[in-house]
């Protein structure tokens, strides 16, 4: 038996904010507001509004004109400018896990309380960081179709990363020449990193399933090059990746799949052999739900996966079964092992929740709990009978909370 097991990480980071500090789990927004000539507007109010959570996050302008909002959870924002005898600006943008957004506003005179002007902003490419890092939006993960439902397989969008397609014990994903062990993998901040098992990341553990259940990912970003040392034991490829939350409007999913032996053909060997085809069936299932406990303050989300396949071993006797060399108590003692198609099962289960709180305005805290629990019996075929079998069993959980603040408009803290 092989048991893989996660223990709650406690990380405590104080960061001082700044345009070029992309967190593991979190955005920035940043820009000027100036008049109409151009010139800067200190001391007006930029307050960015989580079009799905409610959330909000407020800064205000330097002398410069120049604002920053750190440490934004990824997503769609309604960012307004307002000041005092101007007439208050919006812009409604995307801002991307890792990266820095800009957005510029030039406000005019006028009186206050009179109606806003939305701007829809296009998509900003970051161009502060250096760092070689691409990014799998929500809409890729949701429309891109792949048999498996497995986010890591999107890997293979970023340019040099290798994802091995096959389903047995070599399953592994690699960048440029380096080793599959050189690679980790972050979900909301915190390491999968498994320094005991082969592949060195916990979606690399020779397992037929999802390490993760899809639909409980929102974004993830893969780097290749130019990290920083905060994405730790990795010499290659990293992969960050942050779950989804619940908002203020109830929305989930569903999805099942499903394949038979009529959806499969015997190969060759099988035929040669005069085996028939085995009851071949596989099922993949699962559902998502998140919505509002509190508007605009407390949310929560949920994910399950269910993954049934019953794959068939074939067994078969040596060619020398038929010697007359061979004793007959020999032949009698063996006779009753199973040959032919022979059961192979495999059931896999994955659990995800999420409670997302804004306690008051620019923090956030966010608890979350992950279950993966997986039972196969392999390692047998050919003249190995079932009874020399493994049996395979993976069991993760995961509890992670995470508190985060913005200090005075100048810096952060981040507990997980």
């Amino acid at each position: 038996m092989k048991r893989a097991t996660l223990a709650l990480t406690l990380v405590l980071a104080l960061v001082l904010a700044g345009p070029a500090l992309a967190q593991v789990t979190t955005a920035s927004l940043a820009g000027k507001v100036s008049d109409e000539q151009g010139l800067p507007l200190p001391g007006a109010t930029v307050e960015a509004k989580n079009l799905a959570s409610g959330f909000t996050f407020r800064a205000v302008t330097r002398e410069n004109g120049s604002f920053l909002l750190a440490n934004l959870p990824p997503g769609k924002y309604e960012v307004t400018v307002s000041l005092s005898g101007m007439k208050p600006e919006s812009q409604t943008l995307e801002v991307l896990l890792g990266q820095t957004a800009t957005a510029n506003f030039r406000l005019t005179v006028g009186q206050l309380f009179v109606e806003e002007v939305t701007v829809v902003g296009s998509k900003i490419i970051d161009i502060k960081s250096p760092e070689i890092a691409t990014n799998i939006s929500p809409d890729q993960l949701v429309y891109l179709p792949q048999r498996e439902r497995n986010f890591i397989n999107f890997a293979a969008l970023a340019p040099g990363v290798y994802v091995d397609p096959r389903e047995d014990s070599s399953r592994y994903f690699r960048a440029g020449a380096s080793s599959a062990k050189q690679v980790n993998a972050f979900i909301d901040g915190v390491s999968y990193k498994n320094d005991m098992m082969e592949g060195g990341a916990f979606m690399q553990d020779a397992s037929k399933g999802n390490p993760f259940p899809q639909n409980a990912v929102q974004e993830f970003q893969v780097l290749t090059q130019n990290y920083k040392a905060e994405y730790e034991k990795s010499a290659s490829a990293v992969i960050t990746a942050i779950t989804k939350s619940g908002g203020n409007t109830f929305s989930g999913d569903a999805f099942f799949y499903y394949q038979d032996k009529d959806m499969v053909t015997l190969d060759k060997l099988s035929k040669e052999r005069g085996l028939s085809k085995p009851d071949y069936k596989r099922q993949l299932g699962g559902l998502s739900l998140g919505g509002p406990i509190t508007k605009d303050k407390l949310h929560f989300f949920f994910a399950y996966e269910r993954n049934d396949q019953d794959r068939f071993n074939q067994v078969f006797h040596g060619p020398l079964w038929d010697s007359p060399n061979v004793p007959p108590e020999l032949k009698n003692r063996l006779s009753q092992y199973a040959t032919g198609n022979v059961k192979a099962p495999y059931e896999s289960n994955l659990y995800f929740g999420k409670l997302s709180w804004q306690p008051n305005l620019g923090s956030t805290v966010d608890v979350s709990y992950y279950s993966r629990d997986e039972d196969e019996r392999r390692g047998f075929g050919g003249q190995r009978v079932e009874e020399g079998a493994e049996r395979f069993r993976i069991t993760s959980d995961s509890l992670v909370t995470k508190w985060s603040a913005v200090v005075g408009g100048q810096s952060f803290n981040e507990l997980t």
